[in-house]
């Protein structure tokens, strides 16, 4: 075993697939541990493997995601290939499943609809998985569940690395139209393998014979046999989840869901979720990304979900774990008014949502968004709101009236947070094209731009005097800014 690669010291192999191996490694610079994944010495010869290689680091350098497991680097030392990726502490879908035997509804839907979430990013973005299984989706110890392995992905449009005819993907959660070759395989071939993996979690087992060693037995049932219900195998699962499961595994696609959204509103619409855990036999572990199932010293790990609600007045504390909220479409932002009466949000549906606190009832809607909506914020008394988006925009309402005041353009890549200082009269914004950007609340006109980052700004938020600018990014840093001078401090 190699023992170090340029700043990463290699502490083990995790584990070993068909196209390269995965070590834990600990990043010396930025003292962290990382996961190392290589592609095979004697496959470096192959075109096809290396190019396969590339194209899985190109498609999750572009995607930043909670639930999609991280690219951090990628690089060519000693004619083989590297991709530096964070390292999940936790199990895998296929390991939770099997020490469970099979998970009740309460326990499975939360999982899903965070696999939702995270293929709804990668779909927005023309990404489709293709090779989507149990084994390559993570639960972290945090209860994050997370997507790996986007290695035999198909970016939309690119036809060079997926010849016709060949058939990428584990057999058992490959979709009809994977099985015939076909060449537009979309975001449905991925919604199908999400209904088969729901399928294994609710009963235990996958709806074919897997007693057969034929591969082409199962592909005929794939293609042309009814799948059986899983109520046979687990009788306490709801006719509508079985409605859902039977939508999302339909054989013709053009009567699949057509995105995963209108898959989360429907299980959502069910509602059944209440507050469980899971036990965990004592002796858990710490994985990475990997197409093997190895595990080491595993840790029990808590998956605690709650009841679908649309407003509530505080976040209750539980089991060290917080209560998540849920209103209509993925919420990525939400900001208390400075009298507490109200709450705006931001989410996907490119909407800003005005709640009353008390009644819980909806106030207004703000659109104009083209994008996500994924940072809101009150000025300090109240009058306006800015939101920013990932239609690269920041925009300023009128909180009174409803109207919107001004769009304030400068960045180049989607707006992550925006935030008002204490005075109210600076308006601070971080973007994914790595800055921060300062501006005039009164003129709207851009005061200056502060560069230094070198990933994404996350995050932005004032001192309590208004003097000091305080950005956290993806490049792993937090950055403090003197506002009147515009120098890094």
């Amino acid at each position: 075993m190699i023992e170090q690669v340029r700043e990463y010291k290699i502490i083990s192999k995790i584990g070993e697939g068909g196209m390269g191996v995965v070590y834990k490694a600990f990043d010396e610079n930025l003292e962290r541990f990382v996961a190392l994944k290589a592609i095979h010495p004697a496959l470096t010869t192959d075109e096809n493997i290396v190019a396969r290689f590339k194209n899985e680091a190109k498609v999750q350098a572009g995607l930043i995601h909670p639930n999609i497991v991280s690219l951090f680097s990628f690089f060519k030392e000693n004619n083989t290939y590297f991709m530096v990726m964070e390292f999940v502490d936790g199990i895998t879908l296929r390991e939770l499943i099997r020490e469970n035997q099979k998970l009740t509804e309460q326990q499975a839907l939360p999982i899903l609809l965070q696999l939702l979430e995270g293929l709804s990013h990668a779909h927005s973005m023309g990404i489709v998985h293709r090779d989507l299984k149990p084994g390559n989706i993570l639960i972290t110890t945090d209860n994050r569940v997370k997507i790996s392995d986007f290695g035999i992905a198909k970016v939309l449009g690119d036809r060079g690395l997926t010849a016709t005819g060949t058939k990428m993907g584990t057999i058992y959660y490959m979709s009809p139209e994977q099985i015939r070759a076909q060449k537009d395989i979309d975001q449905r071939s991925d919604i199908y393998s999400l209904g088969i993996i729901l399928y294994e979690m609710l009963t235990g087992r996958v709806p074919f014979n897997t007693e057969t060693e034929s591969d082409f037995e199962i592909m005929q049932e794939i293609v042309y046999k009814p799948l059986e219900s899983p109520k046979k195998f687990n009788p306490s699962i709801s006719d509508k989840i079985v409605t859902v499961f039977e939508k999302m595994t339909h054989k013709d696609r053009e009567l699949r869901y057509i995105t995963c959204y209108q898959c989360t509103e429907d299980i959502k619409g069910n509602s059944p979720l209440d507050n469980f855990q899971i036990k965990i036999k004592d002796t858990a572990s710490k994985i990475s990304v990997t197409d093997s199932n190895k595990l080491i010293n595993r840790k029990p790990i808590n998956l605690s979900i709650i009841k679908d609600v649309r407003l509530v007045k505080k976040i209750d504390n539980f089991d060290g774990m917080f209560r998540s909220i849920s209103l209509k479409g993925e919420i990525y932002t939400v900001s208390f008014h400075p009298d507490d009466r109200m709450i705006a949000s931001g989410d996907s549906s490119k909407k800003i949502k005005l709640w009353d606190v008390s009644s819980g009832q909806l106030i207004r809607t703000l659109e104009g968004h083209n994008d996500i909506v994924y940072s809101v914020s009150f000025s300090p008394d109240g009058k306006i709101l800015a939101s920013g988006s990932a239609d690269n925009t920041i925009k300023l309402w009128d909180i009174n009236s409803g109207q919107l005041i001004i769009t304030l353009e400068g960045h180049n890549g989607s707006v992550n947070s925006v935030t008002f200082s204490p005075d109210g009269k600076i308006l601070a914004s971080g973007s994914r094209d790595k800055t921060i950007k300062l501006w005039d609340i009164n003129s709207g006109q851009l005061i200056r731009t502060l560069e230094g980052h070198n990933r994404f700004v996350w995050s932005v938020s004032f001192s309590p005097d208004g003097k000091i600018l305080a950005s956290g990014s993806f490049d792993n840093t937090i950055k403090l800014w003197d506002i009147n001078s515009g120098q890094l401090i």
